[in-house]
């Protein structure tokens, strides 16, 4: 005889013996233990799938904030570049009017 429970066939055999109970026991728990077996196996291959979905967003959000520190990395270099350049003008300017220009510069921060 075969049982459908929940969609998951389970053959079921008739015994005429004093140990039909513990057969018909047994038979249920391996019944049991199947479903509960895929039950596990798609709640697995859910729980995969959901974490590659994390996982390939995780790159996307790696990908975008390693380009913005890039991008950022290159304006703070542009900018210290600038500064640097507007110190030593600073300076160039004191040497031309023949000033000290050790107490402006300090205050400014030194050139590099």
């Amino acid at each position: 005889m075969v049982v459908s429970v929940n969609g998951t066939s389970c053959t079921r055999v008739v015994v005429c013996s004093h140990d039909f109970f513990q057969v018909e026991m047994l038979q249920e728990q391996v019944c049991e233990l199947h479903k509960s077996s895929e039950a596990q196996r798609e709640l697995n291959n859910l729980r995969a799938l959901q974490q590659q979905e994390t996982l390939v967003h995780l790159s996307n959000s790696l990908t975008e904030k390693r380009s913005s520190a890039d991008s950022v990395e290159k304006k703070l270099q542009e900018y210290s570049t600038t500064l640097d350049n507007l110190l030593l003008g600073i300076d160039h300017v004191f040497h031309m009017v023949r000033c000290d220009s050790a107490p402006i510069l300090s205050m400014l921060g030194e050139c590099k």
